[in-house]
């Protein structure tokens, strides 16, 4: 269920320039491997990195809940979210 790659790259540039008007200067440095319905690339800004997750257009046929993930890690300590 992977994405084709000018998809994903297509994503990418779609996200980093919706985050670029956001006052996000964010830089591609890698991408992780092994999401089954996404893709996550790690991007960074000044020193702090980040995980940016592409969701597969697929995610909500397969009754996977993005809204619901947000809310949840919004809700974790700040000690617990990654930076």
């Amino acid at each position: 269920m992977e994405t084709a790659p000018v998809d994903r790259q297509s994503a990418l540039r779609s996200a980093l320039t919706a985050l670029a008007t956001k006052g996000w200067q964010l830089q591609v440095v890698g991408e992780l491997a092994g999401g089954m319905t996404n893709s996550s690339v790690i991007v960074k800004q000044g020193t702090a990195r980040y995980v940016l997750r592409l969701n597969h257009p697929d995610s909500q046929a397969l009754g996977i809940d993005r809204n619901l993930e947000i809310r949840i890690v919004a809700q974790l300590p700040a000690a617990l979210r990654l930076n």
